[in-house]
């Protein structure tokens, strides 16, 4: 008999607590739709905004710039790659044959692979201390030493410092590749996103 009654008292409690779950996400709905339309039609401080507040409006992008502006700005990324001494062109290895991304898919992508006579944490060092042209490193920071292992594939990531109006921006990748203690192939992409 307890225990009937505790069950029954149990399925009471979650039928009351259903309900008020239920009524609590209406009631944010109503309340979300009603700040919605309100903020469509009336700014949110309606005229007394404090001084220097923005007013946001949106604004349709003008124009997306063409497959040929990535590919000019693509080039340009690239040809302002300072290479270790010794580099020279090489056939890409297995792990190098495909560009490397960046979470979104370049629309113009310009790369090569050299061979280098230097162990793999020389050359980033090297490229740490000569970034390409109109770019900074994005995955360096002063004192931590260079992102790139004398074991694995390492990748660093230089972002341009302004890009045409047009593009969304470009970058230029560098994958390390260790080949041995004085052998490493490294693939430079330059990469731009429309």
């Amino acid at each position: 008999m307890r225990q009937r009654m505790l069950t029954r008292k149990a399925l009471v409690a979650a039928r009351q607590s259903a309900a008020g779950t239920a009524a609590s996400l209406g009631a944010a709905a109503v309340l979300g739709a009603a700040v919605l339309v309100a903020g469509t039609s009336v700014p949110a401080c309606a005229g007394s905004c404090p001084a220097g507040t923005p007013l946001l409006e949106p604004q349709a992008y003008a124009k997306f710039a063409s497959p040929a502006v990535g590919l000019r700005f693509a080039r340009g990324l690239f040809a302002g790659v300072a290479l270790p001494p010794g580099a020279r062109p090489a056939a890409a290895p297995p792990e190098l044959r495909i560009p490397p991304g960046w979470g979104l898919t370049p629309s113009s992508d310009v790369g090569q692979v050299w061979q280098v006579p230097l162990p793999a944490v020389a050359v980033g060092g090297f490229f740490a201390q000569h970034p390409p042209r109109g770019t900074v490193i994005a995955t360096y920071r002063a004192g931590r030493g260079v992102p790139v292992s004398a074991i694995t594939v390492s990748a660093m990531y230089y972002q341009a410092l302004s890009a045409p109006a047009a593009l969304t921006g470009g970058q230029v990748v560098i994958v390390v590749d260790p080949a041995g203690a004085n052998r490493t192939f490294i693939r430079i992409d330059a990469q731009a996103v429309l």
